[in-house]
């Protein structure tokens, strides 16, 4: 007499478990394979955007970089989900980026995007209709990308142990299929831990944070489930800007920068953003504005009086690390392919 079906113990030896033997695929050296589930977070004009873009330019194909940490062993379907970044930037960004690497600009042509603000519609997965509407692209990628958590899972936004369940789910069916999601979040207000609870890392592998100091932006693992690594530092680089192309170079992690001490200091005891780099940043995206309406414009959000905001953007704009600010004042224009000396300078620049 056969038993009813789900009475027999389902339980098998380890060595017999069902599932592939194939040696799982390297993405990025002792710490991400494909399949794996990752976040990337920073505080705000770090350069998290960019550097997601150097990773789905590098996966789509299969490029290494920094030495190596980058590690594809071959072309993957790379999908970028953007709610940040207006076609002609992504354009731009992602041409630099390809020529840095030694690739044609046509190399950018090999990521798939779903752009919210190209569609003019809010791309969504914490909705059915969002996940009908992104799933035919879902299906078709070995690698998705979505810049950023915010924006794709605005559901995220609340203050409840349920701002977790929308990405989870997501992480989750990514498993499943054997496909790797890595998803851009926001630092929190602490500098250590991506913005929200705890209930974001659950269903990932991997977490990295990005910490920058004056040249140079450093890669921190704060998880890594299923490599071991004594160093929480992965990689640290510095990118080198020509009239054509953005080169991401790595430097020695052993040379430590009493400047990233300084700036990490800075970030985690603030509960604000650092003035200089909200000037930066308010200038990146208002360039063509002279300085009396930027002066207005941050007065309000800084909470700062007009002469204090005033001598702060003079002090920058003599440092130099306001030279993509097209309306300034005595503006000097730069000689085509003038390097900058200072990755910070181009992460403002490129990051929003």
């Amino acid at each position: 007499v056969e038993p009813p079906q789900g009475i027999l113990p389902k339980g098998q030896p380890l060595l017999e478990l069902p599932g592939g033997d194939s040696e799982p695929e390297l993405l990025l050296e002792g710490l991400l394979s494909l399949g794996d589930q990752m976040t990337l977070f920073a505080w705000r004009g770090v350069g998290k955007s960019l550097f997601a873009l150097l990773l789905a330019i590098c996966f789509a194909n299969g490029q290494k970089a920094l030495s190596g940490r980058i590690c594809p062993s071959r072309k993957y379907r790379v999908l970028v989900i953007d709610a940040e970044l207006p076609k002609s930037s992504l354009i731009n960004r992602a041409k630099l980026i390809a020529k840095g690497l030694g690739l044609p600009e046509s190399a950018a042509n090999e990521i798939l995007f779903r752009s919210s603000i190209a569609e003019q519609k809010d791309i969504r997965l914490d909705t059915e209709a969002g996940w009908e509407d992104l799933l035919p692209d879902l299906e078709q990628a070995d690698i998705i990308i979505a810049d950023s958590l915010f924006k794709v899972f605005p559901s995220s936004m609340s203050s409840g142990i349920s701002n977790a369940d929308a990405p989870n789910k997501f992480y989750d069916w990514c498993r499943k299929q054997g496909k790797t999601a890595i998803v851009v979040d926001h630092q929190g207000k602490k500098g250590d831990t991506a913005y929200g609870t705890m209930g974001k890392e659950i269903a990932l592998d991997a977490v990295l944070q990005l910490k920058s100091s004056r040249c140079t932006t450093e890669v921190i693992v704060t998880k890594n489930r299923n490599f071991e690594s004594n160093d929480p530092c992965w990689v640290r680089y510095s990118i080198k800007s020509e009239s054509s192309s953005l080169a991401f170079q790595p430097t020695d992690k052993t040379d430590k920068d009493e400047g990233m001490k300084n700036s990490d200091k800075k970030m985690s005891a603030h509960d604000k953003p650092d003035i200089d780099q909200a000037i930066s940043d308010y200038i990146t995206e208002h360039p063509d504005q002279v300085q009396g309406d930027i002066v207005k414009g941050l007065m309000g959000q800084l909470k700062l009086g007009r002469s204090v905001l005033s001598a702060r953007i003079k002090r920058l704009r003599e440092a130099g690390q306001l030279e993509f600010w097209t309306n300034a004042p005595n503006a000097k224009v730069a000689s085509k392919g003038e390097e900058k000396s200072c990755a910070s300078v181009e992460s403002n620049k490129w990051d929003s």
